[in-house]
């Protein structure tokens, strides 16, 4: 969308993409990259368990819903909104019967799931989303257990899920959300007859965490991603989408211990 500025000289664009398409794109990339180890590594799915539902763990349980049973754990119970009514949820390892799973997947990043409850579970295959990035400072590393848990666990395919290519200190999706929207920001400022660039401000995560409001949430994600004042016409979702081809995801596999 486009509008006129202070005078008529200078414009206003406003992206067609919103926050929610962004965190989308980041998301179904994490879920391509897993489905696409599923299939090199000929994995047959009976059951899946996904521990974290967030833009991530939907996106995954969406993906993989058609091709297995699949079960989600999250400690916030409103975030069930977020899957259809064929995948089954629960806020806690203990209300789940089953303890052998076809896969295993753990979003949960720093402070998730810890030690004791995966290796308490047997499966074929177990992928654990690394929460460090490119630019992750020691506190950040030293605070992440993620690579040490998938170490010590039984699985015979283990797998690490990493996210990079924008400079972020970690790699959850909202991170990567907001570093491809100020990204972008920085990229159309440079471009000739840009006056500036400003991404969306908000802080949606206390929203839907601590207010546990989702129509709210929805509501901000559902703001345009990124606003240019320029002199001249600029393709915004273009520059969006340059910085969304940044990001790089793969799963770097795990030897299992010959005493696991």
């Amino acid at each position: 969308m486009t509008e006129t500025g202070i005078t008529s000289s200078v414009i206003t664009i406003t992206s067609t993409l919103r926050e929610y398409d962004l965190a989308n794109e980041i998301a179904a990339k994490k879920a391509d990259t897993v489905l696409a180890w599923i299939e090199k590594e000929h994995l047959s799915l009976s059951n899946v368990l996904i521990f974290g539902l967030y833009f991530t763990g939907a996106a995954l349980a969406s993906r993989l819903d058609k091709k297995a049973k699949v079960t989600v754990i999250d400690i916030y119970p409103h975030l069930a909104e977020l899957i259809n009514g064929r995948i089954d949820f629960f806020t806690h390892i203990s209300e789940v019967p089953c303890r052998r799973w076809s896969l295993i997947i753990d979003t949960t990043g720093l402070g998730g799931v810890d030690k004791q409850t995966l290796s308490s579970l047997y499966c074929d295959a177990l992928i654990v989303e690394d929460p460090c990035s490119d630019a992750s400072d020691m506190c950040i590393c030293s605070a992440s257990n993620r690579r040490e848990i998938l170490m010590n666990h039984s699985a015979p395919k283990k797998g690490l899920l990493t996210t990079t290519g924008l400079n972020t200190k970690t790699s959850g999706t909202m991170t990567l959300t907001v570093a491809a929207a100020r990204h972008a920001a920085a990229e159309a400022e440079k471009l000739c007859g840009t006056l500036y660039a400003v991404s969306a401000a908000d802080f949606p995560e206390r929203i839907l965490f601590k207010e546990r409001d989702m129509l709210q949430f929805q509501a901000v994600m559902s703001q345009p991603a990124l606003r240019i004042s320029s002199l001249k016409e600029i393709d915004v979702d273009a520059v969006l989408r340059e910085s969304l081809s940044l990001i790089r995801t793969e799963i770097i596999e795990v030897e299992t211990d010959d005493r696991c």
